[in-house]
């Protein structure tokens, strides 16, 4: 990567743009691309981007340029586990059983 490079965390996407967060410091940027480059990207993937300019508009920065990569790479997306809960086992069919004898439209 170049120093006209950057890499970008893809949050969301939209019509025209795309928020991520800039992987190396964490800052929230809006990226600007052409529409079928930003149709390449998710949520979730890095964008490798070639900056074209960087500006700021009332409290937001953003950024434009051409879209070099996007690959997902879960190790650097900084991700905690999810925390694992001790459950009692359960039978549905004892949950439910009240349901069982309802018929509805869609039953034969």
């Amino acid at each position: 990567m170049n120093k006209k490079q950057i890499n970008l965390i893809v949050l969301t996407t939209r019509d025209n743009i795309a928020n991520c967060r800039v992987l190396e410091t964490g800052e929230k940027i809006s990226l600007r691309l052409s529409s079928y480059q930003l149709f390449e990207i998710a949520p979730g993937e890095i964008a490798t981007i070639d900056i074209k300019k960087i500006w700021e508009f009332g409290s937001n920065k953003y950024i434009s340029g051409e879209l070099i990569d996007h690959q997902i790479k879960v190790h650097l997306l900084d991700l905690k586990p999810l925390k694992l809960t001790d459950w009692d086992f359960w039978d549905p069919m004892e949950e439910f059983e009240e349901e069982r004898g309802y018929k509805t439209r869609f039953s034969r």
